[in-house]
This record gives C-alpha cells, structure tokens and sequence, in this order.
C-alpha cells in the first residue's frame, strides 16, 4: 500500500490544514437583492460566511452563505459553492437543509437556505458533552433518513460531521453544508480529500473516490461523537488522525461511557469498519439496525418495574374498595416531586355492578383487556391486563401493538400474542418476560387474579438491570434512585460489566456441588461425576436455574436411592413440594451446596451469604439448610461436619451411605436391565420392606440417641446468626433513613449497614459454635 498521506491535498484555504482566509464581511442592515436583509453574522466556515437575514418579501429568517472574495476567486471552489445550491436544491427532505435562492453580492455567490435555530450538533456536544443515548440514536436515524435520500439522487455528502448537522425548532436534524458533495461519477475522476482530517473515512485517505459507505462511516462518528462526546480518534496532528482512521480501531462506545448498551457498540464499530464492505451498505440499513437496539427509549428495567409494583399497590387499594379503573394506561400514571408513582383519571372507574348494566368500552384502544372488546365488563382482571401494557411499554418503550387503525389494534388486543419483552429488548431477565405474558394473558382466569399478585411476582425477580443486580449483591431488597452510576464508581462498573456472570458462575457451582459429590460417594468415576455435574452447572449459567435446579435434584434423589430409599422417598416428596411452592431458585441452590460445603468450613459463608442476599426468605434458607446439613450428618453417623455443625453423637456410627450397598444396588439396577429371565429379583432384595424399615428406624434412632440440644442447638446457632444479619442490617438502614429524612438513600452507607450485619452475624456464629462445641465435649 502506498502512503495514505501523499493523497491528502493541502490548500491554503483547504479544510484539512491551513486557517481559514478572510471572510466576506456584509453590514449589517444591507438588503440584498431588495429582499435579503442582513441581520447578524451565525459563523464562518472554511471559505464561506453564513449570517442570519430576514427574506421581507416572505417575512421569515433565513441563513445566508456567502463565498468570500479569496474563494471566489478559486474557479474550483466557486464551482464546489455553486454546486451545493444545485445539490441542496434537488433534495427536498425533512432532515436536509432546503435552499430557497441563489445570488451575487460584491462578485462572491450567495446561497439563500432554511434558517434552523436549533444550532449545531457540534454545539450541542461543547456545552453539555455527551447526549443521552436515545438523543444520539434519534439524531443518527434522522441524519441517516437525510442521508439515504441523498443517495437515491445519487449525491454523496463526503464531510458528514457534527457541525454539519443543524437542529430546527423542533429539534430535527438536518444535514447542511453539501459544498464538496458529489456524485460518484464526478469523483472517480477527480478523488481529492477535501474532507475535515477528523472526520474522514479510511479509503479517502487513501485516495480512493467518496462513496456510500464512506458517508456512512461519517454517520458512524457523528454517532459515536454523541454516545461518548468526542470523537473516536483525537490527535491534534492531521498526519496522525488520518494514519488512524486507516489502522486504529476505535474504543467501543460502551467502554468509555458504560452504561450504554453493548448492542450500540456492533451498530457503532460496524458503521466504523475499515474495509467499506464491511459496513453497512446503504444508509437506510444503518437506521434500521439503530431503531433494532433495544433500550433506546424504554425505562431502565428496574424504574419500570419499581412503577408497576407503585401502580399494583394503589390498583389493589382501588379494587378492595370495589372501583375498577377500566382505562388504565402509561398517560394516566403520574409522578409527585420524589418520583413516587400515582394512578390519576379514574374518570371511567367503575363499581363491577354498574358496569354489569353498561358495560360499553370507553377505554383507549391502544390500552385495552381482550374481554372488554368482546363487550364484557370491567373487572379486575381487565385492571391487570391494563397493568401488564404499562409494563411492557416501560420495559421495551412501546405498547406490544401499535398499528394506526384502531379495529386493528382491537383485533390485536383478542387473537395476537405479545413479543416478548427480552426478544425486543435482549438484557431483561427472561422471568420479566413471564410476569409480564401473565398478566397480558388472552383470558381473564389465566392471569394474576389480584393486583397484589402482580406485585408480589414482580418483587420477586431479582437483577432486573444491572443497577439493580449490584445492589443485590448487597441487600435484599431493590434500592431505588441512590445507587451511583457506573461512571461515578469503578466498583459499580465493575460489578455492572462482569456482577451477573459472577453471580449465574456462583450458583451454578452450589447447583452442580451435590450431584458430583453424590457421583462419587455412589462409586461412580471421576469423569462420570464430572459430566454429570457439568450438564448441571451449563444449564443453569445459561440461565436456566430452575431447570438446573430440578436435573440436579432428579440426580441426587437417584444417587440416595441407591444407598437409603426411604431417605430418598422424602427428598422426592420435598422437591415436589418446592416446585408447588414456586420456592426461589437461587436459595434452593445454596441450602442444597451447604452439606457438601460444611465439611470444608465453609459453612459461615453460606450462612452469612443467604442471610445478606436474601433478607427475610434467606434466614428460612439458612434453617432449611442447616436441617438438611444435621440429617446427612447423622445419616453419615458423624459426630460433626466441620467446626460449626456438631451432632452431638456420642460415638462414630456406620455410614448409611455405604459403598457395599451402592455396589449392590447398581448391580442389581444392571441385572434389571441385562437379564430378562429375573429382572426384578436382585432389585427386590435389595428393595425388601424390612431393610428399608430398618435404615429409615436407624435414622429415626440416631437422631433421637444423639444429644437432641445439640444438634437441634446447630439448626438455631445458624438461624440466630442469620437472624443478627438481616435485624443489624435493618436497623442501620431505617436509622440511616430516619437521620438524612430524604427518599434518595446513599449507597454506601447500605452497603455500610449490609457489612455490618455480616460482621455482627458472624461473631454471633462464633460464640454460639464455641460454646455448642465445649458442651458437645464436657463429660
């Protein structure tokens, strides 16, 4: 490849280096052509002057560009000026600036073009930095609309950049400044880089003729020049910057502004590739992958559910007083000064047995229960229904049906299923997805019956966002409006970026721990064990947990079969009842990872880790755990399981888990399956009621003979201690509440009172094992 540099063109007046030359300078008052008047000078560009004139013969403002005397007399950039009148004048679009007239003042052109008082993007950049991201996004997509109709008329701009991309009253974007725009026929034979350094894309530094692509690559650093608020190479060096563009590749986005979504980041580095072929190949296919990206537009997951659980509370309150809201939709839900959800406009509420004599649909059409088109009263399932569109257009940023026709979205409302929310918008948690279909359920008896429940499912879903999910390594309960933003704290943003995977890696680990220790204690091989487990642990860091959960289950039920059937009998009679509770996942992985983690002392860490993530629920976790822990202690006949799990046996007995058993049974589970003459035979011995009888009276016999204040002592030692963490926790926080007397809560003093319910529950545990273990011990 030859030097890029050697094709740059470097002009006296040219944009790539050099000050710009003297500007033709208008008096003000001056009327030009009888009509223009000037008012005040706006800019000065690299070889023209812009002022802002009034037109008298229309009474409007309009932007007046004038060519200054050195350029005028440059027959090429006459040529260039006259040209962008031409251009500009064929292409007659919403986010391009139109040109009303053409003229000649004091031998220099003039061009008479559409006033915009909205200033310049690059403006808007210098005063307040970075734009919010659905600012950028929007503005992108209007420059691309711009953009794409230029091409169909087969005009390429060549210089898109921030400063050339001007805002109406309306906030629209126009695309301005088409002096060295040109067709691509024009350009293969003259290519020079007339192009601002900062601003051009890789093959015109090469010297290679303007193009589609290379117009979209300036769309992409006018995109990412308002995510992060500067562009993505910065040198003050032209050399430099041009070197960069052909072999630097840009900082992602995300990266230097990491609340962004990473989905922005492909859009961006896309548009931003170095070969042409490699980004997007019209300008239109550019605005559609940006109106793709999911959270532009919709509340963060957790204000959004934060808002529907405020709403499901006042619903609640409404229908136990027997008013149904009937019209129940984003614009009726209103905010007072600490952001605290309200539900207003119950013009249409009504009692169920008014609506019963009249029940005529009054609700908006975009926002309204399947039953109601169908002519049928108003109920509290219509309310919920009503509540689930709320949701879903605070999580994805629009109702799930849209069209303009209201019988269609009528239509909708009774026979179309949502998308789902996740499939818009792939962050949000998939349980989100579940709560939301729920309650927007075509039938009224298969969605939550109450809007508590609503609420309730909501309160349960954990890591809505990642806000959200580092609070909730913390605390238990989701914080609103306090925790600081990933730019303002390195931990936040550390725990944003890598926080969920940590936490899916962790229970995943508590998930698969009792099937590979169960594989091993059955006599299966190293390898077995590990496969076995690991099927385990990729389920549930996929994110299926639940599922995860009841493999592993399924698997270590099978595995006591093996050594104490009526043991196993009851953990199958328990998990079923777990799964009829709708238990937690996550505390059910932890309670099932605590007998196996005992042993190795790490029985504390579980205990404080429930107690700190789970709250209230976490300390029943933390009982059921340590009851599980006793059972298969003394099932093993142990007189402890690590420091801080006494059994109080005063002797070591026989192991119910006993490898001769296990080797029995998995021949004779063999002989069942090879021998057809006598499959049940060796089973049946196995399986004899008086043996069975025997193991689950030793159990029974050895949980009564053992020290009963022991062991029973242990189960309440780990919950006390539970129990110190979450009340310490508790106290510090209404007491942090009480003393700053403000809704917004400070971070770190949460996680300040969290740490101290660690500690406090820790020293608890200590002195309640100390003391359980010198009385296990006393003669």
């Amino acid at each position: 490849m030859s030097n890029p540099l050697t094709h740059v063109a470097t002009r006296s007046v040219g944009v790539i280096v050099g000050a710009p030359a003297r500007a033709t300078e208008l008096g003000m008052e001056r009327v030009l052509q009888g009509r223009y008047k000037i008012e005040e000078p706006l800019g000065v560009g690299g070889s023209s002057q812009v002022y802002l004139a009034r037109d008298q013969a229309l009474n409007r403002d309009v932007a007046l560009k004038v060519l200054d005397p050195a350029a005028a007399a440059d027959g090429n950039l006459r040529r260039m000026f006259v040209k962008e009148a031409r251009a500009l004048a064929q292409l007659s679009h919403p986010n391009i600036v139109a040109v009303y007239d053409v003229g000649e003042v004091d031998d220099s052109p003039f061009i008479v073009m559409e006033y915009l008082a909205g200033g310049s993007m690059k403006q808007r950049i210098e005063q307040i930095g970075a734009l919010k991201a659905a600012d950028a996004v929007r503005i992108a997509i209007e420059v691309a609309n711009g953009l794409g109709f230029a091409h169909s008329k087969g005009i390429i701009h060549a210089d898109l950049k921030p400063a050339n991309i001007l805002f109406d009253a309306n906030d629209v974007a126009k695309i301005c400044d088409f002096g060295i725009a040109r067709a691509p026929q024009e350009d293969a034979d003259t290519p020079q880089l007339y192009a601002t350094a900062m601003y051009v894309a890789p093959e015109r530094v090469e010297g290679k003729s303007a193009s589609v692509q290379s117009d979209v690559y300036g769309l992409g650093l006018v995109l990412y020049e308002g995510l992060v608020g500067k562009p993505p190479f910065t040198s003050t060096n032209a050399a430099v910057l041009l070197r960069d563009h052909v072999v630097r590749q840009p900082v992602p986005p995300s990266h230097l502004r990491p609340s962004l979504p990473r989905e922005l980041d492909s859009v961006a580095l896309k548009a931003l590739a170095k070969q042409p072929n490699l980004r997007y190949q019209k300008a239109s296919d550019f605005a559609t992958a940006l109106q793709r990206i999911e959270q532009i537009g919709a509340l963060k997951a957790a204000d959004a559910v934060r808002i529907a659980i405020e709403v499901a509370n006042g619903l609640g309150f409404a229908h136990s007083k027997g008013i149904i809201h009937a019209d129940l939709k984003p614009a009726n839900i209103l905010f007072d000064a600490n952001d605290v959800a309200k539900i207003c406009d119950f013009g249409i509420a009504r009692a169920p047995q008014e609506d019963a004599d009249t029940p005529q649909l009054y609700a908006t059409a975009m926002y309204v229960a399947p039953e109601r088109v169908e002519g049928k009263s108003a109920s509290v399932q219509s309310d919920v229904y009503g509540l689930g569109l709320v949701l879903y257009e605070g999580l994805v940023g629009k109702p799930p049906f849209t069209s303009t026709n209201a019988a269609v979205l009528l239509r909708d409302h009774v026979v179309r299923q949502p998308v789902p929310p996740s499939h818009l918008r792939p962050s949000l948690p998939r349980e989100l997805d579940s709560v939301a279909l729920k309650a927007l359920a075509k039938q009224p008896n298969l969605r939550y019956q109450k809007a508590s429940d609503f609420a309730t499912a909501l309160q349960r879903i954990e890591n809505v966002d990642k806000e959200l999910a580092t609070t909730r390594m913390v605390m238990a309960d989701p914080l609103e409006d306090f925790v600081p933003k990933t730019e303002q704290s390195p931990v936040v943003a550390l725990l944003s970026s890598y926080g969920q995977p940590l936490r899916g890696a962790f229970f995943s680990m508590c998930t698969a721990l009792p099937v590979f220790a169960m594989a091993l204690l059955t006599g299966f091989e190293l390898i077995g064990a590990l496969l076995a487990a690991g099927l385990v642990a990729v389920v549930a860091f996929a994110g299926q947990l639940g599922i995860a959960i009841a493999i592993a289950w399924v698997m270590v039920t099978a595995f006591v079969f093996i050594f104490v059937p009526g043991l196993a009998l009851l953990l199958a009679i328990l998990g079923i009842f777990l799964w009829a509770r709708s238990a937690p996942a996550e505390q059910i992985a932890v309670a099932m990872a605590t007998p196996v983690l005992t042993p190795l002392g790490l029985a504390p860490a579980m205990i404080l880790t429930m107690a700190t993530c789970f709250g209230l629920t976490g300390i029943l976790a933390v009982a059921a755990s340590a009851a599980l822990t006793m059972i298969v202690a003394v099932a093993m006949g142990v007189q402890s399981l690590g420091a801080f799990a006494q059994t109080g046996l005063s002797l070591r007995q026989e192991s119910l888990f006993n490898p001769v058993r296990a080797a029995e049974v998995k021949s004779a589970l063999l002989t069942m399956l090879q021998n057809p003459s006598d499959r049940f035979g060796p089973l049946g011995t196995q399986l004899d009621p008086s043996v069975l009888w025997s193991q689950m009276a030793g159990l029974v016999s050895r949980l009564a003979t053992a020290t009963l204040e022991t062991w029973i002592a242990t189960v309440l030692a780990w919950t006390i201690a539970a129990l110190t963490v979450w009340t310490v926790t508790r106290l510090l926080r209404t007491f942090f509440d009480t003393l700053l007397r403000r809704p917004k809560r400070w971070f770190a003093l949460y996680v300040m009172a969290a740490g101290a319910g660690v500690v406090a529950g820790a020293g608890i545990l200590y002195m309640l094992s100390v003391s359980l273990s010198m009385l296990d011990n006393a003669p």
